[in-house]
């Protein structure tokens, strides 16, 4: 694991399921914020222009974060990752346009 990252994943304990993520971000650069949404749409889909949705375990929260670590600047940038349980997905809802279609993919 990267030495600067904060491990995000202490409580509760780590599981193996997969379940649906929010990674949202806030990076200045324009170079580093297309490498890092490249990252995340190998695993997910773009909800909104800096937030992506993918269906992960910790494990591949982990690789994800530790990825998108070597692509931004941790003194300017900022990447959350929200996990919703299956009680938050019941009720989450979009207005507009129809959100994307979930696309089953593997983790490399």
């Amino acid at each position: 694991m990267a030495a600067n990252i904060v491990h995000p994943l202490k409580k509760p304990a780590p599981t193996d399921r997969r379940l649906p993520r929010v990674f949202a971000y806030d990076i200045k650069d324009d170079h580093q914020r297309a490498r890092v949404a490249k990252v995340l749409e190998a695993v997910g889909d773009r909800i909104q222009y800096s937030v992506f949705r993918a269906d992960l375990d910790d494990d591949g929260v982990l690789a994800v974060l530790v990825r998108i670590e070597r692509r931004i600047n941790l003194g300017t940038d900022r990447v959350h990752v929200f996990t919703l349980c299956s009680g938050c997905l019941g009720r989450t809802r979009t207005l507009g346009l129809d959100p994307p279609i979930v696309q089953e993919f593997d983790l490399e």
